[in-house]
């Protein structure tokens, strides 16, 4: 597991902050100027990405996922697909299902 130190974690919080006054006097500008808004909010986009780790990332996309897709009761296969990166099946049987963020669901998490 990598930990991140806390002074890793100011910086990272100072390069969002700073991201994110650029886009909002981008888009607060008297003068408006349609170009530099959308380099100011694709640059906050890229900075809100690498503050996150792809872990944390890939959990809030299967949230996103999860909460989004209506429940249809069956096995819904594009949804597994979209969440799973590996489904496991054991020599005892046991199917276990490890998710995009590095999770690994078996049978007996879900009981």
């Amino acid at each position: 597991m990598v930990r991140v130190l806390p002074h890793q974690e100011n910086h990272a919080q100072s390069l969002l902050d700073q991201s994110q006054k650029e886009f909002d006097s981008a888009i607060h500008a008297e003068a408006f100027d349609e170009s530099t808004a959308k380099e100011k909010a694709v640059s906050l986009a890229a900075t809100r990405l690498n503050v996150l780790s792809s872990e944390n990332y890939e959990t809030q996309r299967i949230q996103y996922i999860l909460n989004t897709t209506e429940q249809s009761g069956g096995l819904d296969t594009v949804l597994l697909r979209q969440i799973t990166s590996v489904i496991l099946i054991h020599p005892s049987g046991e199917v276990s299902l490890k998710l995009k963020n590095g999770q690994i669901i078996k049978r007996s998490d879900l009981t």
